[in-house]
């Protein structure tokens, strides 16, 4: 299994640590059922992990955000892509469930191909979350990166009155976070479409409606 062009060696080097990682790992029971959460950013991910989370049902990491994969690789001991696919969601795993959370950016920056991904996880159950208000969604983004609001969850009324003073709207940048979203929209519809998956649909503006029940039952 190859890794996507642009990402550069995030894997554990081949010592001994990451040899008894790699043998821990191992000895672990591999998951029985595989969820993938696939989302946009800005679309109420972070929202839906607590509320999971905090129900004991659990939400796991963006395992292939090339941002954290670094030192995940390094606490699996993979040395390769092949490695962290097979470790990864024995580590990760909680009761038998191995949940992650994926964008279609770091799918096609992390997998050669939407066809490797998809072998990795033939049998995965699918969800998909996106943000109806695609405009709503691109200055949140732009937001988060010019003005640090990062996860609504984590910022308080007074931090979010203080980053809203900092932020400007630019039509240029909102444009291409409009862009940024739609790309990667586009590029989980058609791996979807491709291997014939139906994923369960979800959006921000929907769950927000349903709130933390109407959420919760949509899992049980």
């Amino acid at each position: 299994m190859q890794h996507g062009n642009r990402v550069s060696d995030v894997f554990a080097p081949d010592n001994e640590t990451s040899a008894h990682a790699r043998s821990v790992g191992e000895k672990r029971p591999a998951p029985q059922t595989t969820m993938v959460v696939h989302f946009t950013a800005r679309s109420g991910s972070t929202w839906l992990s607590d509320v999971l989370s905090r129900a004991g049902l659990g939400m796991g990491p963006e395992l292939f955000n090339p941002n954290f994969m670094p030192n995940m690789a390094n606490r699996f001991g993979a040395r390769t892509l092949g490695e962290y696919v097979r470790l990864g969601p024995r580590y990760i795993q909680r009761n038998g469930v191995c949940s992650f959370e994926i964008t279609g950016h770091q799918l096609k920056v992390v997998f050669a191909s939407a066809a490797d991904f998809h072998a990795a996880f033939p049998e995965a159950l699918s969800y998909w979350l996106i943000r109806e208000d695609i405009v709503a969604q691109a200055i949140s983004l732009q937001k988060m990166v010019e003005a640090g609001v990062g996860h609504s969850i984590k910022i308080d009324s007074e931090g979010r009155k203080q980053a809203d003073a900092r932020f400007e709207y630019d039509a240029e940048g909102i444009r291409k976070w409009v862009l940024h979203s739609l790309n990667a929209e586009r590029y989980s519809e058609q791996f979807f479409a491709d291997f014939g998956i139906t994923p369960f649909r979800m959006s921000y503006e929907r769950n927000i409606a349903l709130g933390e029940e109407g959420l919760l039952s949509l899992f049980q």
